[in-house]
Parts: C-alpha cells; structure tokens; sequence
C-alpha cells in the first residue's frame, strides 16, 4: 500500500501551506466589501461591535451649539432643535448614535431631509431628518458628470424601491481614494484581521467540541488490518515530529485522506501569543481596550490616557466632519454649528497656564480667577502693571531657566485662537484697501486704452497701459495698513511678555523691505494678465470697445479669479503679522520661539506644519523645515501661500 503521508514530506509543512492558501482566499476577497458585508462582521465579531458601539455611544454624547457670524452662541433657534430632535420615531441621542454607527461600519450615513409633506425642496423647510439603512443603498452616478444623481433606495420594510435625489440628502461619508463618490468602509483595511479571527474562533470553537484533542481524521476505501493501522500511526507520528507537529493523530477509519478538523496546538498557541488579532482590531475603530472592559496590562494612569487620546483624536475629528456636513447640506448660511469640545480638561497643563500666566504677568486677577473656577471680583479686569527687574530679563534670554508659555498646548490654543481674530480683523482692513487700489487702477489702466489710437505690438501695449513705478506710489495706503497692523500685533506680542513694543528703525526697515517685495509681485503679475489679455485681443483683431470689456472682466476678482484676491490677502496678513512677533521678540530678547500650527480660518492642514506644532528652537537658529519664523521673507511658496501658523 502507498504511504497516504508522502505529501507530507516537502519543504513547507501542511500547516503553512494550508495557511498560505487561506491568506490568499482572503486577499483576493479583501478588494470588494458590501455595506451589508460590513454591517454582518460588525455583528459577528465582538470586539468590532464592541468598539464601534463605544465609537457611536461617544458622537451620540455630543452637546451642539449654535454660532451666528459674529460667533455668537444662539439660543432657541428651530435648526438647533432639529439637530437634537430629528424626527418623532428618536432621541437625538438614538439618531447619531445610529448615524454614525453607519458611517463607521458601511462608509457611510445617508440621512434624508423631510420637508412639508414626503417630498422635500430647496424652498421647503427641513421639518424631520430620517437615516437611511446603508446596506439597501446603492449609489448612482451620473456616467456624463461624473457626480453623484441619486440614491437607489430599496427600503427593507415596505420592499419599495425609490430614487431619491442627491439635494434631497446628506451624504456624510468617509471617501473612497479609488473613487472620491463612493464610501470606504473602516472594516476594508482590517478584513484579514476579521477574517483571520472569525477563523481562528471557528477553529478553536471545532477543537473544544472534539475534546481539544483531535487534529484531524484519515478515512481508508478498503477494510485495513491492526497491524496495519498500527503502522501507519507509527510512520505519520515520525512524520509530523519531522515536521514540528505535536499530537499523534485519532485514526477514526475511512479512505487514505486526511481531513483537516482542528487547529494544532502551535496553532492556538500563535493565536494565544497574538491575542487572537485584538491590537489589529482595535486599531480599526481607535477605542482603547480598557474602554472595552479589557483591563490586562492596564494601568489606570495609562488607561485614562487612553481614553483622553481617544477623545481627542478620534472622537473630536469625527464630530468635526459631521458638523461640517451638517454646516454645507442642512444649516442656515447666517448660523454655524458647532459643538462643545468633548476632550476632558487637562488641570495639570491649566496650572501649568496659570502659574506661567502669572509669572509673565500675562493674566488679569479674574482670569486666573476664571480659570480656578472662582467668580470675578470687580475691578479684577485689568492687568497690573509691574516692572520687570534685571534678574528677570536676565531669565528671559536664558533658555535653560526661561519657560516659555506657548510649550502648553492649551496656551497655544487660546493663543492661535487670539491670532485668528487679530489676522481676522486686519483682512477686512487690508482687503479694502486692496480693493480700493485694484478699483483706482482699472480705471487707470482703461483711461489709457481710451487714449491710445493705435497699437502695432501687444508687448508695447503692456508697458504703455500700465507704470509700475506709478502703480507702487498708488499703493502707499497699503503701506500705512501694514504699519499698523505690525505696530499692533507687536505691541501684543510684546505685551504677552510684560513689555512694550517699540516702531522703531529696525522694524520699519523690515516693513518696507516686505512692502517693495509685495508691490513689485503685485504688479508683476497683473502685468502678465494685462499682457494675455492684449495678445488675444491683438490676435482676435478686436475693438477697443471690446478689449476695454476684456480689462473690466479680468479685474473683476469677484466674477473671475475671487481666489487670488483672497489668498493675497491671507498670506499678506499673515506674513505681517509674523514680522511683527518677530521684531518683537527680536527687542524682548527672548532667547527660544515656539511654532504655533493649528486648523486655519477654513480648517484646512498643511501636514508638514502639523508635524512642527509645539517644536521649540533658540531665537537665532531655524525651524525644522528652514524657516526662521512662519511667512519668513524669502521662503518658499509651498511653505507660504495660505499658510496660517505663526510663532
């Protein structure tokens, strides 16, 4: 009789070619997973159910408020209510709880907006939201556009299938790279590991039903004899021993196949080590084991560590996408929502603010009062002036002894947040005398048309039309703005320090050299436009009518390149205003400078910033990335244009 065990003699073990086998079963199924599929794993595997249900149960928590434009938090609005109260059939608590169980497992939440009666329009008021069950949608997409049509809704219940627009609903969803329309569910990057455990609780559930003992079985086509059994026990023994196995197999009769029943005790032993994939399972929803009830290995300092990163870097992300959703497809343009941060307030780092707070001279007696949860003591609002001694100085150019505030990251927080409504406020200011120059010279430029009777060259049409020496004299109330935007930002800065700020020749030096700087780009670029301009309408053979009709449209930023206007305007802003911390730190004499990188003015990150945030240097040497200070003159553009971090 042929030895049936012969296979068993490769170099690779049956144990790890059956496991390669199952791995690339699972890679090929691992590209492709159904909202549905999703939604089944999350049922079946408990520690997935498990952190999504913490995930969904943290969002459901949430406390939104309402902001008008001035940032002012507004009461008894009926959107406000419509946030806490969907509909009739929930609590508000139960509707995001399930939205956003959705979002995680499937990729996404389709909530649809109810309007008077069934049917909901641009002109209906949004009476109730209702979810949609994400495993019965499927999503349409317009093959001409390329945007999304409508959501092909088959309702579980009714069995009625509908259409419903895209304006009709609100698509809060985790983009899939592959196609920005349609959603990625968290479960696709961790699938193996799913997989991997639901097999392994399979195989281990198999193994304790046969007594933790049976590894598999050999069936046998014809009758075989004791001495024969005892035979082929001895030699598949020898064989596995060759091989690492452990267990001398239960021959239980049958053909010469083997079928694979159990796992080996090495096997469980793997899994044991790994704790059955829980790291990796845990990675997919961010919900640390302790919060799960896992409690090995834990300490409670590390466990509610653990929690407030989890707070703070998952729970706060995802209610900030969810606001912003909800800010574009259901809110008012005149409110904002927003929420209160759930992060749990950090009191070593707030004593840490005060105790710096008060020995930079930096807070008034009712904000440290404020911030010891104390109430206000009249006349405790301004702050008292004291002088500083040369000891003091003397610390604050040292950097081993000098502590400086902007180390806490709750100091940079209010900090960065004072930056926004400086950098805010001194837009509007620079904006309107942008536009005022930008008006003054368009009519300049078309009074040059007007006069100008023939052209033989749209080169020299360019250089006729528009002076730049002329255009820069022009710009001298620009010049002013800056002026005083640096000469109050750095009279803020140095105030933080329990000093003045002095414009003194220095600084105006450094003001003028960045105001040439922006003149000579300014007009270097409108002259190109100009140019372009010129060589098409030379080229097209047009009137003069027609090309001062070309001159209007390009200037027109609003209509045409409102873009440019306003990334002038943010990264002129920002660049003076760092100018100005510089000058000031350069007069105090601190010896360090901290960088300063949060979500802008519009929440967008540049990550090569974020990564900087916090990161300290001395005063004379640069910034990981180059850069003596945020906007530094002369940087490049990819570290400049729209950037919104100072120092």
């Amino acid at each position: 009789m042929k030895n049936p065990f012969s296979f068993l003699t490769g170099k690779k073990s049956f144990t790890n070619v059956a496991t390669l086998l199952r791995q690339n079963d699972i890679m090929e199924s691992q590209s492709k997973i159904s909202s549905r599929s999703a939604l089944n794993y999350n049922q079946i595997s408990l520690y997935i159910n498990k952190g999504f249900a913490k995930r969904a149960e943290k969002m459901s928590e949430l406390e939104f408020i309402l902001k008008d434009l001035k940032g002012e938090v507004v009461l008894n609005n009926e959107q406000l209510r419509l946030i806490e109260k969907p509909n009739k059939e929930m609590t508000g608590s139960q509707f995001w709880n399930l939205a956003t169980m959705y979002h995680d497992i499937t990729g996404m939440a389709i909530i649809r907006k109810i309007g008077n009666g069934r049917v909901w329009s641009e002109s209906k008021k949004v009476e109730s939201l209702q979810i949609l069950n994400s495993a019965y949608v499927e999503i349409q997409e317009d093959t001409t556009t390329g945007k999304i049509k409508h959501f092909k809704y088959s309702n579980p219940v009714t069995k009625e299938v509908e259409n419903i627009p895209y304006e009709e609903c609100i698509y809060w969803y985790i983009p899939d790279p592959m196609n920005a329309n349609l959603p990625m569910p968290l479960l696709l990057s961790g699938l193996l590991s799913i997989q991997s455990n639901l097999e392994a609780e399979k195989q281990y559930n198999a193994t304790l039903k046969n007594g933790g003992s049976i590894d598999g079985l050999f069936r046998f086509k014809e009758s075989v004899s004791v001495e024969k059994v005892e035979q082929l026990k001895t030699d598949y023994a020898r064989l596995l021993r060759d091989n690492k196995g452990a267990n001398v197999p239960l021959v239980l009769g049958g053909d010469a196949s083997f079928e694979r029943i159990a796992l080996s005790p090495q096997e469980l032993q793997t899994i044991d080590n790994k704790k059955i994939l829980l790291d990796d399972l845990l990675a997919i929803t961010g919900v640390p084991k302790s919060l799960l009830g896992i409690t090995t290995g834990e300490t409670f300092s590390n466990a509610d560590t653990s929690y407030k990163i989890f707070l703070r870097e998952t729970i706060k992300p995802l209610a900030n996408s969810l606001v912003d959703i909800l800010n574009y497809g259901l809110i008012d343009e005149r409110y904002d929502l927003d929420f209160i941060d759930p992060t749990p307030e950090n009191v070593e780092e707030k004593l840490k603010v005060l105790e710096v707070g008060n020995t930079v001279n930096a807070l008034t007696l009712n904000e440290k009062r404020e911030m010891l949860g104390l109430e206000p003591k009249k006349g405790g609002d301004e702050i008292e002036e004291r002088v500083t001694t040369y000891e003091e100085k003397k610390n604050l150019k040292t950097v081993k002894e000098f502590v400086h505030p902007l180390r806490s990251e709750e100091y940079r927080d209010k900090y960065y947040a004072d930056f926004l409504k400086g950098v805010s406020k001194n837009k509007i200011k620079f904006r309107k005398e942008l536009n005022k120059y930008f008006i003054g010279q368009k009519q300049r430029v078309l009074e040059s048309i007007r006069s100008l009777k023939s052209i033989k060259k749209a080169d020299d049409f360019a250089f006729d039309v528009l002076n730049e020496s002329l255009e820069i004299a022009y710009m001298n109330p620009l010049l002013v703005t800056m002026r005083e935007i640096v000469e109050d930002e750095g009279g803020k800065t140095a105030n933080l320090f329990n000093h003045n700020f002095a414009f003194n020749s220095s600084v105006d030096t450094s003001v003028n050299a960045r105001f040439a700087f922006f003149a000579k780009e300014i007009n270097k670029t409108t002259a190109k436009v100009l140019k372009d301009e010129f060589a098409d309408w030379f080229k097209n053979k047009e009137t003069i009518a027609e090309l001062s009709s070309r001159i209007s449209d390009a200037y027109d930023f609003e209509k045409t390149e409102k873009w440019r206007a306003d990334r002038i305007v943010n990264t002129e802003v920002s660049t003076i205003t760092n100018l100005s911390r510089n000058e000031a730190y350069k007069q105090i004499g601190i010896g360090v400078k901290i960088w300063v990188h949060r979500a802008g003015i519009k929440g967008g990150i540049r990550e090569s910033h974020a990564h900087m945030d916090g990161e300290e240097v001395k005063y004379s040497e640069r910034f990981s990335n180059g850069m003596l200070y945020p906007h530094e003159q002369g940087a490049s553009a990819s570290e400049v244009i729209n950037c919104m971090c100072t120092f």
